[in-house]
């Protein structure tokens, strides 16, 4: 699992599968398939599928690992907040966004109790929940919530993390839907930056960065920079 983790932090999705896989072999054969060890390498492995758009994979053991992880650790855990986020995901990626705001509210209300505002956890799941808003069209909202996102993440987790990268190129794409085209340039293009370091980056977020980036640099009157990441698709 550890290895898998590594491997997930450096988008390398198909190796961290794989490890996940095996592990996961390992934990349903040793603990038994009910168990919270297991329920969480379920939820682990869950987050890696989306990255890999293995949804309605990722969706079936996110579920099993909720109904596991509230039986045995009831309504307010981390390891439910984080079960409820990945499922939160999930919705968000089916267009279903009313159960992507009811799993993420509750996501954020566990951390909040648990860990404060100012935790990575919370913050995390809060970029989550602003781009469920912003695909509502709720635009300022949205922005307001990931620009404090995005702090509490550059504060907490070392330069280049993914996390960063992922908060900055949602909160950029806010940005640029409320015109605010300087600002949104730096966040798409520190955001951008992280994201292809990664091995496997994944593919829709690069293209919604490069095609908000276009965007931004015509609106600045810059068109060799926006035919540059044109030309990148």
């Amino acid at each position: 699992m550890n290895l898998a983790s590594v491997k997930t932090s450096l988008g390398e999705y198909p190796e961290a599968e794989s490890f996940y896989r095996g592990a996961l072999g390992i934990m349903e054969a040793w603990y038994g398939p009910g168990q919270p060890d297991t329920a969480a390498c379920l939820t682990i492995f869950a987050h890696t599928l989306i990255l890999e758009e293995k949804v309605g994979e990722a969706e079936a053991l996110a579920e099993r690992a909720l109904k596991i992880q509230e039986r045995t650790y009831g309504a307010v855990h981390p390891y439910v907040a984080y079960s409820l986020d990945t499922l939160g995901k999930v919705a968000t990626k089916r267009g279903d966004l009313t159960a992507a705001k009811r799993d993420l509210t509750r996501a954020i209300e566990i951390d909040r109790t648990l860990f404060g505002e100012e935790s990575h956890f919370t913050a995390a799941v809060i970029a989550d929940l602003a781009e469920v808003y912003l695909r509502e069209g709720q635009d300022a909202r949205a922005e307001a919530m990931l620009s404090e996102a995005v702090n509490v993440l550059v504060a907490k987790f070392p330069p280049g993390d993914g996390h960063i990268g992922f908060a900055q190129i949602i909160c950029g794409h806010a940005l640029l839907r409320e015109k605010r085209y300087v600002e949104a340039e730096k966040q798409l293009a520190a955001g951008y930056e992280i994201l292809a370091k990664q091995a496997h980056p994944p593919a829709d977020r690069m293209l919604e960065a490069r095609e908000d980036l276009a965007a931004v640099y015509d609106a600045l009157k810059e068109p060799d920079k926006a035919a540059r990441f044109r030309d990148l698709k």
